[in-house]
């Protein structure tokens, strides 16, 4: 299962059952797509 995230959304590969079971767990943390992408990319940033 590979996860790419970037500055307008995600793309999530794998088989379809890691898929389902990685969304759930994002739909604990984040109420939408936008909070992911925008606290990853925060994450990333204090990275550098």
């Amino acid at each position: 299962m590979k996860a790419y995230i970037h500055a307008k959304g995600f793309v999530l590969t794998g088989k379809a059952s890691e898929i389902r079971y990685i969304l759930k767990e994002c739909s604990t943390l984040y109420m939408t797509v936008a909070e992911l992408v925008k606290s990853e990319a925060e994450r990333r940033s204090g990275l550098r």
